[in-house]
C-alpha cells in the first residue's frame, strides 16, 4: 500500500523533532521542512546531525521575532506535491503559506499548535488577534494541540476548530540526542532546565522550585539554558537569594 505523503513544515529543526520524524516515517512518506537549524535562545548542543529527510526551506528566509518564512517553501511543497501539511503553529507566517498551497492544490493541512499566548506569555483570550486568527486560518482542515491546556483553549477561543481539533504530544527525547556534557552524573541532584528563559516556559518557576528542593535536599543544583529575555531577571532573582552557588 503506497504511504500517504506528509510534509511537516516547522519553524526550527530541534532534536525532538528528529524523533518525531523517526516515529511518523514508520507510518507515512515523511518530509521535514524547517527554516533555521536551532533557532533563537536555544543552546549549542541542540545542533545535532539531521537525517536526509530534513531540508531547509528553499530561498530567502525572513525572520520576525522568533519565526521565520519564505515564499521559497511553495516552491518545496510543489516538489513534494505533499498529501498532508502540518504546520507549526498560528503565528508562524509559514503556516499561513502552507494552508494556502494545500487549498489551491487540493492537499489537508493541519496547524500544530501549543496555547496560544501575547507577547507577554499570557494566555490569549477574546481579542482581536484571535478573531484575526480565527478569520485567517478559515480554510485549515484541523488542529493538533500538543496538550490538554491547549486543546481546551483552542476550542473556548476559536470556534471554528471546536470539532477538528486532536491531542498530537510531541515525543519526549532526552537519551537518545541529548547527550552533552551537563548530562554527565554528579554528586547529588541536579535538575536540567533545557528550554529558553521565557515567561511561558516558567524560568523564574524552575528557579523557585530549586528553593524548596533544597530545603530538603541541600546538594541540589540546576542547571539553565542560559539564553533569553528572561535572563537579567533571572540573575536578579539568584542573586537576591543566594543561589549562585547552585545555578
Amino acid at each position: 500500500m503506497k504511504k500517504i505523503k506528509v510534509v511537516i513544515c516547522a519553524n526550527i529543526a530541534a532534536p525532538y523533532e528528529v524523533k518525531y520524524e523517526q516515529y511518523l516515517s514508520k507510518h507515512f512518506n515523511i518530509h521535514y521542512l524547517y527554516h533555521s537549524k536551532i533557532g533563537a535562545w536555544r543552546p549549542d548542543f541542540w545542533n545535532i546531525p539531521l537525517p536526509k529527510s530534513f531540508k531547509k526551506v528553499s530561498g530567502p528566509i525572513f525572520r520576525i521575532g522568533a519565526r521565520h518564512f519564505s515564499l521559497g517553501l511553495w516552491i518545496d511543497l510543489w516538489r513534494y506535491k505533499p498529501d498532508v501539511i502540518i504546520a507549526d503553529d498560528f503565528y508562524n507566517p509559514s503556516s499561513l503559506l502552507s494552508m494556502l498551497w494545500a487549498n489551491f492544490y487540493g492537499a489537508k493541512c493541519f496547524i500544530k499548535s501549543e496555547t496560544i499566548r501575547n507577547s507577554k506569555g499570557f494566555l490569549l483570550q477574546n481579542s482581536f488577534r484571535v478573531r484575526l486568527i480565527n478569520f485567517l486560518y478559515r480554510y485549515v482542515d484541523g488542529v493538533f494541540a500538543v496538550s490538554n491546556d491547549a486543546k481546551n483553549q483552542i476550542r473556548s477561543i476559536l470556534p471554528r476548530f471546536k470539532q477538528k481539533i486532536h491531542i498530537m504530544q510531541g515525543p519526549i527525547d532526552i537519551e537518545e540526542h541529548f547527550m552533552h556534557s551537563d548530562r554527565n552524573l554528579k554528586n547529588g541532584a541536579t535538575l536540567l532546565f533545557a528550554n529558553s528563559l521565557t515567561l511561558n516556559y516558567g524560568a523564574i518557576t524552575a528557579l523557585k522550585i530549586l528553593q524548596r528542593v533544597r530545603i530538603r535536599f541541600p546538594t541540589t543544583k540546576l542547571i539553565m539554558n542560559g539564553i533569553g529575555p528572561l535572563r537579567e531577571e533571572c540573575e536578579q532573582f539568584i542573586k537576591k537569594n543566594n543561589l549562585s552557588e547552585y545555578v
